[in-house]
C-alpha cells in the first residue's frame, strides 16, 4: 500500500520528482519504525566511493523494499485477506464486493470457490432469502447479483 500511494503522488506531482533519488529518499522520508532502521545506516554511513543500486534506482529501491518486508506469498496474502473480508451489517453489499473485488483480481479461484467465500460472509438476512433468488447461483457474477438484489431491497 505504501509503495502504491508513493506512486499516485509522485503521477499526481508529475515533473517535481524526475530523478530515481529524489523518488527514493522521498519515500525513505516517510518510513517509519523497523522500515526507516533498515535504510537509516545506509543513508548516514553513505561512502561516495560505493554505491548502492538501491538508492540510485526506484526500482531496485522498490525491489530491495519487497524483499525485505514484503510478503513471501503475494498470492496466499491475498487469499487470506479475501476470506478476512467482514460483510458490513450495517452497511451495504456493495462496500463488501468493492473490497472483495480488491482481492478477486489477484487470485485465479474459480467461481465456486469464490461463491463459497460469500456465502460463509454473508448475514442471515441475505442468505435465508438466496433460495428465493431467480439468478444462476451457479457462476460468480449470478451470486453477486442475487445478494446485490436482496441487500438493495432489504435497505429499501
Amino acid at each position: 500500500m505504501f509503495l502504491f500511494q508513493c506512486q499516485i503522488y509522485f503521477r499526481a506531482s508529475e515533473g517535481e520528482f524526475t530523478e530515481d533519488l529524489e523518488r527514493i529518499f522521498f519515500a525513505i522520508s516517510y518510513l517509519r519504525g523497523i522500515a526507516l532502521d533498515y535504510f537509516e545506516p545506509f543513508i548516514t554511513e553513505l561512502d561516495p566511493l560505493y554505491s548502492l543500486d538501491f538508492l540510485e534506482d526506484w526500482s531496485a529501491f522498490v525491489q530491495q523494499l519487497s524483499n525485505v518486508f514484503g510478503s513471501y506469498s503475494l498470492e496466499d496474502d491475498d487469499e487470506d485477506a479475501i476470506v478476512a473480508i467482514p460483510f458490513p451489517y450495517d452497511g451495504r453489499a456493495t462496500e463488501y464486493f468493492i473490497r472483495f473485488a480488491k482481492y478477486q483480481n489477484r487470485i485465479q479461484w474459480d467461481d465456486r470457490s469464490l461463491c463459497k467465500v460469500v456465502k460463509d460472509a454473508l448475514p442471515t438476512r441475505i442468505s435465508e432469502e438466496l433460495c428465493f433468488s431467480q439468478k444462476d447461483l451457479s457462476s460468480f457474477e449470478g451470486y453477486k447479483s442475487a445478494v446485490m438484489r436482496i441487500d438493495d431491497n432489504y435497505w429499501r
